[in-house]
Parts: structure tokens; C-alpha cells; sequence
């Protein structure tokens, strides 16, 4: 059984979000008139495998992914692949988590599915992530029509049985923090991170009225250290920063330090696309 993630493995990033409660989810679908549609998690199964969907994620995880799903008032999915057959299945929590089967599509009627619920089109490729994902059932077929999988919620932090802010994980592999180019604001109009990407969490946060906080993190390391940023607002030039503040002159180390910082800046106000 295979979980599809573009997110790589980092021992740190991992212990700050279980402490501070912050999921993710891999799929959080666009429209073409760019409304969110669905929020998704795929699984692949090999052909002697059983399928159990209560043993994928834990109950908390689940939960919290279909909290996020409810808040914006979209279906949740799994999308479950084994021996040619894809089964989307709806995931409710009443207030367990439930699972119905909707769908058993071979390969045609899925991509005809995949475009109802995926309007957006993909206008930039993963890059660093595509070793994650080549091996994905999923990926594959959506680049066999020319079309992709979108975009995913790196974090986003419960507080109080709210969600109180979403988080954008920015992994810097050559490029120490503290230099330009270990900034996504420096590749905006190149291989990074651009407007299309940006726009989904960028939208999520304003339509939650919460903060947008960027971390980038140091990709080949697992100090405790990262470059901060708060989204102010979105354009078609640049990503800008609230106060002008860089994450690359704005790191800080230590976990306590961190949980401060974030904590500390839950009131910032959202963020906003300007057109």
C-alpha cells in the first residue's frame, strides 16, 4: 500500500506539526472558474492486498481533513487504486469517520471524473517533488491525458477546534536560509513556486480569514531552524510579504522559539489576491 505525497521526510518539520496540530492534505481541487471542488487522498494497493481505509490515516488525521472539507463545504475522498480499478470513496465522520464506496471506474471514466472535479489546469511542473511522486498510479495516468494532479495543503494548525492558520513548507536543498535564493520569492518568475501555485493557499486562507505563514526549511538537515514569512498578499509580479519581511532575514532557531513565533502571530490578518 502506497500513500501518494509530494512531501519529502524531515524529522523536525514532522515533531513541530504533531505539537502544534497542524495536518495536511494532499489534494485540494480547483474549478475552471476557481472554486474549490473536493479534498482528496489517494492510495494505491498492490493486487494481494486488502483494502482497509480505516488503517490508512489516523482517526485524528481524518477527522482533520474532514473538518477542512466541511469548512468549505466539499466532499472528501479517497481515491483507492488496485488491479486496474479506481474506487472513489466519500469520507464522512458522524462523528467516527465513515467511508462509502460511490464509484468503481476503469481507467477512461476516472480521467472523465478527474476533469469535473479539476477545472485548473497544472501550469508548472513539481520539480523537486516529482521523485516523490513518478511512482504514483496516479500521476502517471493524469500525465497519460496531458493533465495533472493540482495542488496540496502543506499544514494547516487547529486551535481551539478552529482552524487558526495555513502553513507553506518551502524546502531549500542547495541554498543555505539565511541566502536570497533560499527564498521562493526569488524563483517567482522562474522554476519556483508562481502565481498559479501560490493562488489555492493563498485563496484557502483569505476565505478562512486566517494568516498564511511561510516556512522554508533547510532540506538536507534537521536542525531545528527556519527562514518565517507571513503571506500579505498575492499578485501577478510577486508574492509579497507582510512589513517586508524576507524568510531569509528572518530565521529562527529552536523549537520553543518557533512555536512562539507562530503562536504569536495567529491575529495577523489574512492574506488577499490582488487582480
Amino acid at each position: 500500500m502506497k500513500i501518494r505525497s509530494t512531501e519529502r521526510e524531515h524529522k523536525f518539520t514532522q515533531t513541530l506539526f504533531t505539537e502544534l496540530n497542524i495536518f495536511s492534505i494532499q489534494g485540494l481541487t480547483l474549478s475552471a472558474d476557481h472554486n474549490f471542488t473536493a479534498c482528496i487522498e489517494a492510495i494505491q494497493y498492490e493486487d494481494n492486498e486488502t483494502i482497509n481505509l480505516r488503517a490508512i490515516f489516523p482517526v485524528l488525521d481524518v477527522k482533520a481533513k474532514h473538518h477542512l472539507s466541511t469548512v468549505l463545504a466539499i466532499p472528501f475522498y479517497y481515491l483507492i487504486y488496485k488491479n486496474g480499478h479506481y474506487f472513489i470513496h466519500q469520507v464522512e465522520c458522524n462523528p467516527e469517520p465513515t467511508f462509502t464506496t460511490i464509484a468503481d471506474f476503469n481507467e477512461e471514466k476516472f480521467i472523465e471524473w478527474w476533469q469535473k472535479i479539476k477545472g485548473q489546469k497544472q501550469t508548472k511542473e513539481v520539480f523537486e517533488a516529482q521523485v516523490r511522486i513518478d511512482s504514483s498510479v496516479f500521476d502517471n495516468v493524469l500525465a497519460k491525458y496531458k493533465l495533472a494532479w493540482g495542488g496540496n495543503i502543506d499544514g494547516y494548525m487547529f486551535k481551539e477546534k478552529h482552524i487558526a492558520c495555513i502553513i507553506e513548507n518551502i524546502y531549500t536543498q542547495k541554498n543555505p536560509l539565511d541566502s536570497p535564493k533560499g527564498d521562493p520569492y526569488y524563483y517567482f518568475k522562474g522554476k519556483g513556486p508562481n502565481y498559479n501555485t501560490w493562488y489555492p493557499t493563498v485563496k484557502l486562507a483569505s476565505i478562512l480569514k486566517i494568516p498564511l505563514f511561510l516556512f522554508t526549511i533547510q532540506g538536507n538537515s534537521d536542525d531545528a531552524k527556519i527562514g518565517f514569512a507571513i503571506i500579505e498578499h498575492l499578485s501577478t509580479e510577486e508574492i509579497h510579504y507582510l512589513d517586508g519581511i524576507f524568510p531569509h532575514k528572518n530565521i529562527i532557531e529552536g523549537k520553543d522559539n518557533i512555536k512562539k513565533m507562530i503562536l504569536s502571530k495567529l491575529n495577523v490578518k489574512a492574506p488577499y489576491i490582488k487582480s
